[in-house]
């Protein structure tokens, strides 16, 4: 009968091995702006969004989002 050998739990998780720099995201202009927008929770805060969308030249109508209450 061969011996049972007793398994522990390391007390820290290896590292992944590898890193993807598939992994990052980077943003379009129309997303930042989509960003800008929906993130907006008063008035004052979509019109600052509208200002900075306009100024990076985006339309804001051709921006899918949806306004805060009160617009």
């Amino acid at each position: 009968m061969a011996a049972e050998t007793k398994k522990t739990t390391p007390a820290r998780p290896e590292p992944p091995e590898t890193a993807y720099v598939d992994d990052i995201e980077t943003y379009t202009p129309e997303r930042i702006a989509e960003f800008l927008l929906n993130n907006a929770v008063s008035p004052e805060d979509y019109a600052a969004g509208l200002a900075e969308v306009r100024k990076m030249g985006i339309d804001p109508a051709t921006i899918p989002h949806e306004r805060p209450p009160g617009v």
